[in-house]
């Protein structure tokens, strides 16, 4: 089998544009197959299929359900003729059809916009409310800690810290922004508008955010090549004796874990021990390699 992986990063502001993604993935041949369900968050894995009945895809918002509700919402769609595929951002429900006559689950804006207030209503920024001020206090007080000989890693913690600061400022700012101009637009045209500003910021938020992860997980990588260019060539037996050296070990082997078992859980969705597995190595390379910070230290 043959598959590919697109950045996905979506809320209910902009999961118009999650569905047109999928929709044109289909129209080239890609059958989508399920959102990481892993660490790396925010993507979406399709598979290469050669069945001329092209499939068309539909999003509808819906917050948490219990098992019951969730039976009954998906029997619902499904006599309608969409089957359900995923959930995204738990609030992102994503349907397939081959039929061309179905009619789309939202057939009209206004019944659109309702949905829009019900899932993107202020308590939805909560959490990036609490990342607001979280990271503000951890700045604060890794900067009370500071010391003359740990300046490279505050730093570097401190620049980490900053980014995530600014991307909850910032996106707090912008969804309050699209529910004011939702509002407004929907009273003066009837129709919704476009949200050209969160659209990009979702953009440099996605690779900001995989290239912290991605310069986080080489750090412990080039640092042990710079060990080993150092002393000219580090042993097994001296990889052994120091144990500064095998957490630079541990952090290679789980960073480049994580990555192997992303991929492996989106191209087998229903096998639930992965997640178990990628959390191993999650945790593994995090530990490890904050435990070589402290030895530097």
């Amino acid at each position: 089998m043959k598959y590919t992986i697109r950045p996905f990063r979506y809320g209910p502001y902009d999961y118009r544009d999650a569905e047109n993604l999928l929709n044109k993935m289909s129209q080239k041949g890609w059958e989508f197959k399920t959102t990481s369900k892993g660490w790396l968050r925010n993507w979406a894995m399709f598979e290469k299929t050669k069945d001329e009945n092209k499939i068309t895809y539909n999003i509808d918002l819906k917050g948490s359900m219990t098992d019951s509700e969730k039976e009954e919402y998906y029997r619902f769609y499904d006599d309608l003729g969409w089957h359900y595929l995923d959930t995204y951002n738990k609030k992102l429900n994503i349907f397939k059809t081959t039929n061309k006559n179905n009619i789309s689950i939202y057939s009209e804006e206004q019944a659109e916009y309702e949905n829009l207030k019900e899932y993107g209503k202020p308590s939805t920024d909560m959490w990036l409310i609490l990342q607001l001020l979280g990271t503000a206090f951890l700045l604060y007080f890794n900067f009370q800690l500071i010391d003359v000989h740990c300046l490279i890693v505050s730093y570097a913690l401190m620049v980490a810290l900053t980014m995530c600061l600014i991307d909850a400022a910032v996106s707090i700012t912008l969804n309050i922004m699209y529910r004011s101009n939702c509002k407004k637009s929907m009273e003066n045209t009837g129709q919704l508008p476009e949200n050209v500003l969160l659209k990009k910021w979702r953009v440099w938020e996605f690779y900001g955010d995989n290239s912290l992860i991605l310069l986080m997980g080489m750090m412990p990588i080039l640092g042990f090549g710079y060990k080993i260019w150092e002393n000219d060539f580090i042993s097994r037996n001296e990889v052994l004796l120091f144990g500064k050296d095998i957490y630079f070990a541990m952090a290679l082997v789980g960073f480049c874990g994580m990555f192997v078992i992303n991929y492996i859980y989106m191209t087998k969705p229903d096998k639930s021990y992965l997640r178990i597995i990628d959390f191993i190595f999650d945790f593994s390379w995090l530990f490890a390699f904050s435990i070589y910070l402290q030895c530097m230290c």
